[in-house]
């Protein structure tokens, strides 16, 4: 068998290595055996070795693989590949790598997400614009329909969320339920990222399917600087759901009677 050398390489990285080479040579072996006949085995030994390689850094290790002969797509059981692998654990040096080899950037796993999901959702700005400059879709949304965007306001990553607004996120898509970005900002008592999804465009009068604002949101749970920021910004603070209910009606039946004063502060 071929000899292996990889210095400073886990022992399990390097044996797998050696076992993918070994299935080479046995399925060469057989008359009229595909080569792709090598990976049937040990698949999902190898799946985990490259994906545990990118998920720690360890470019080395992953190099060494893929020199074998190993797919840099290769995906495990929910459809990730090693470039969402790594986008995930914020290692730009292995996704650049991966992204010199050719990885699909906007390949999708099980439930939608792609790389640039996985990278805005950590807040690796540099990530996101290493993918974005490789093709990235910015508004590409997984199967409930959020967004990069989305995943950054979500995880108050704003840093990441700016990258994404230069380079075109739509401010005002919507998921599944007619949520927008400026509602999961709103949600999540962000202040600072609302004020910047306004700067950016977002409509605070754009209702959910559940006919609930922004405004609404963050009168329900309490935001206090939240729907100070919206007020200013001219939310309709007498806007109704289709069942008739205000932001006032949503913040006393949730107990949040510091809402009152600023609601009623701003009523024209």
């Amino acid at each position: 068998m071929e000899s292996i050398r990889m210095r400073g390489v886990p022992w399990l990285f390097a044996f797998v290595v050696s076992v993918f080479l070994q299935c080479c040579a046995t399925a060469q072996q057989l008359p009229g055996a595909p080569v792709s006949m090598a990976s049937a085995s040990g698949q999902a030994v190898l799946t985990q070795a490259l994906h545990r390689a990118a998920a720690e850094g360890r470019l080395d290790a992953l190099v060494a693989m893929l020199k074998q002969g190993m797919e840099v797509d290769m995906a495990d059981t929910s459809q990730r590949t090693p470039l969402m692998t790594a986008s995930a654990h914020g290692h730009i040096e292995v996704v650049e790598e991966l992204i010199r080899r050719d990885a699909d950037v906007n390949r999708t796993q099980v439930d939608g997400a792609t790389a640039l999901f996985m990278a805005a959702g950590r807040g690796s700005d540099d990530i996101c614009l290493t993918l974005l400059h490789a093709g990235a879709d910015v508004n590409q949304s997984s199967t409930d329909g959020y967004t990069p965007l989305m995943m950054a306001v979500m995880e108050g990553n704003e840093s990441a969320a700016l990258v994404l607004l230069e380079d075109g996120a739509e401010v005002d898509a919507i998921n599944r339920v007619g949520v927008t970005s400026l509602m999961v900002a709103a949600m999540e008592g962000n202040a600072e990222m609302t004020e910047m999804l306004m700067d950016a465009g977002a409509r605070a009068d754009i209702a959910a399917q559940s006919g609930k604002t922004a405004l609404m949101l963050a009168a329900q749970r309490g935001y206090q600087d939240v729907v100070r920021t919206l007020c200013e910004r001219g939310a309709n603070i007498l806007a109704r759901t289709t069942t008739g209910v205000t932001a006032r009606d949503l913040a006393v039946a949730a107990g949040h009677d510091n809402i009152l004063p600023l609601l009623e502060g701003f009523v024209k």
